[in-house]
């Protein structure tokens, strides 16, 4: 994982801004965020009210199916904002998935760290969002859940703040948050050993052999075969299946590489995730 940096906040994602709308959604607005008209509803007032169906507490108004119809609205102006925030990301870190690093050339998708879903009130934050591919955005999905972070937090009702400071600083690895993110989360190349039915790490000689090349590679099953050779006088090889994983130095590393999914081949019946197999042929064609 490569470090990233951000600038400041971009205007367009500031939450000091408002939301109009209009017909039953305007209706169901009123009711539920008191006080306001249905137009230009201050941002702040719209997550808010997001925020407690996410708790599963009722409206400040209206009911529940008033609540159902107000968050749903709120969702998709919410959803028109951030990501117009593919833009200035991509100039800023580049068409790479931020976690797995595969480069993108369209269907960049902007991924929120600690998720809408679970905490809407950061849903617009700029400082929340990273660029992901789909396979990792897939992978990433809700988690980590309300409940799972208070358990971690071990508090009754901790702050929203709580909630995003130890998904954001304590609990994983993030490329726009650590300068060495790449120690963290380092890549090896592993053989298959089929005496022990296993896979086995290649010694640094061999994987980082410059002769090392690529034999075939099979989509269906995402499997690469390649020559490794054991010393740089190419006297003596093996044609092994290979793969390049991704491994966490600490407890942060390893629950990075479990919330993206990072080093699974995804389902062999389609082509959408071959993050595994991407990464392996990069690091021979290096």
């Amino acid at each position: 994982m490569r470090p990233i940096k951000k600038r400041g906040n971009h205007p367009p994602y500031s939450t000091t801004k408002t939301f109009s709308f209009m017909g039953a959604a305007a209706a169901a607005i009123k009711k539920v965020v008191p006080g306001s008209s249905g137009t230009n509803v201050p941002i702040a007032d719209c997550l808010d009210a997001w925020l407690l169906q996410v708790k599963g507490q009722n409206p400040k108004g209206g009911t529940l199916a008033d609540q159902t119809t107000a968050v749903k609205a709120i969702q998709s102006h919410v959803g028109n904002m951030y990501k117009q925030a593919s833009v200035p990301l991509t100039q800023e870190l580049g068409a790479f998935c931020s976690f797995c690093e595969t480069p993108l050339s369209s269907l960049l998708e902007v991924e929120h760290c600690a998720p809408k879903s679970e905490y809407p009130i950061f849903s617009l934050d700029w400082e929340n969002f990273l660029l992901s591919c789909s396979p990792c955005n897939i992978s990433k999905g809700s988690i980590p859940s309300r409940t799972i972070v208070q358990g971690w937090l071990g508090k009754t009702s901790p702050t929203e703040a709580e909630f995003y400071d130890e998904i954001r600083k304590n609990r994983y690895v993030w490329a726009d948050r650590e300068s060495h993110a790449y120690r963290w989360l380092p890549v090896k190349m592993e053989y298959y050993d089929s005496n022990s039915g296993s896979w086995q790490v290649l010694q640094k000689n061999q994987a980082y052999n410059l002769h090392n090349i690529e034999l075939s590679r099979d989509i269906a099953k995402r499997e690469v075969k390649a020559r490794i050779y054991d010393d740089p006088t190419q006297k003596t090889y093996h044609d092994y299946l290979v793969r390049v994983v991704a491994s966490g130095t600490s407890s942060r590393g390893t629950e990075m590489v479990k919330l993206c999914k990072l080093n699974e081949a995804g389902k062999l019946t389609s082509t959408h995730d071959r993050r595994v197999m991407n990464r392996t042929l990069a690091w021979l064609r290096c």
